[in-house]
């Protein structure tokens, strides 16, 4: 049986993790939207979810090259 390398594991993980942070950016939106949060909440979460996605990215970008 082939075994599948940790970082190839580590980047299926990730693509995994966005989809979840997607999933948590709609939620967070309908809230807004339902006014379950205020704008100010909402802008900081939002923030802090573009960042996270953007480090999500570089990590599956970074660990990318080390396959290829």
């Amino acid at each position: 049986m082939k075994r599948v390398s940790p970082t190839r594991e580590l980047i299926r993980f990730l693509v995994i993790v966005n989809g979840s942070l997607e999933e948590t950016k709609y939620l967070i939106l309908l809230a807004h939207d339902l006014k379950y949060i205020s704008s100010l909440e909402f802008n900081k979460l939002e923030e802090s979810m573009n960042l996270i996605g953007r480090m999500l990215f570089k990590l599956r970008q970074s660990l990318g090259k080390k396959i290829y």
